[in-house]
């Protein structure tokens, strides 16, 4: 048999192994009942996975073609693997750690509306993953001033972004509160609320609206602005 041809079978059986092994892998890492940051991360290790049996192949296709070539290769490993453990657990816990802020940006910003929620945790992701990514490179040995210079210059954008959030989407969230301070003076939970054109039960006061279960059984958010600022016909339930 050809050598190349046997190369080349042994790296294809490599990929197969491999791919099995990553859905394996994935399977049991993202399972229903796991944590949410070990579920978040079943991707990175099951791409890990792969990886390490697409090396393996890789190796066992020089070691056909070119034997010699493998000579030194034991020393080169021994020097190479303390480096790509070290930056596969930089990766591994950037990638946990950017699910746990995901998951403690939302629980802190509920009530915040929906966008602003999703744009601050892709943004948080988005510099917690950059930044293990690049002590990642550092630990393999690549040259990381460009990419330090690209990192300086993102995360300088996601910080302008994140400020420019604050100052337009954060200030209109201020408001909300603070009606809501003194519309929970005048409204509890059980009166009937009619408002811009609309009638209903309120549910419950959030945070920064209120539940309203309308009279065709529907339900609506009223922002606290509104009821505070426009002219309201009010209900009391009984006993209240």
């Amino acid at each position: 048999m050809n050598e190349w041809v046997a190369a080349a079978i042994a790296l294809g059986i490599a990929l197969v192994i491999g791919s099995i092994a990553r859905a394996l892998v994935a399977r049991a890492l993202g399972g229903e009942g796991r944590p949410e940051a070990l579920r978040s991360s079943a991707g990175a290790v099951a791409g890990l996975v792969f990886s390490v049996f697409v090396i393996a192949g890789l190796l066992v296709a020089l070691g056909i073609v070119d034997p010699a070539s493998l000579e030194q290769l034991p020393e080169n490993i021994i020097a190479f693997v303390p480096k790509a453990l070290s930056a596969a657990i930089l990766l591994i816990g950037g990638n946990i750690a950017a699910s746990f802020a995901t998951v403690a940006l939302s629980s802190a910003l509920k009530g915040t509306p929906a966008a602003t929620q999703r744009r601050v945790a892709s943004m948080a992701k988005v510099a917690i993953l950059g930044a293990a990514a690049l002590l990642a490179a550092g630990q393999l040995g690549v040259n990381t001033t460009i990419l330090n210079l690209a990192a300086a210059a993102l995360f300088f954008s996601i910080g302008a972004s994140f400020t420019l959030l604050s100052g337009l989407g954060g200030r209109q969230v201020s408001a909300e509160l603070a009606a809501g301070r003194a519309i929970r003076r005048m409204i509890s939970a059980g009166d009937h609320v009619a408002v811009a054109g609309q009638s209903g039960t309120v549910a419950k006061l959030h945070p920064a609206a209120v539940e309203l279960v309308l009279d065709d059984g529907s339900t609506m958010l009223v922002p606290h602005s509104l009821l505070l600022d426009g002219p309201v016909q009010l209900r009391r339930a009984e006993g209240s």
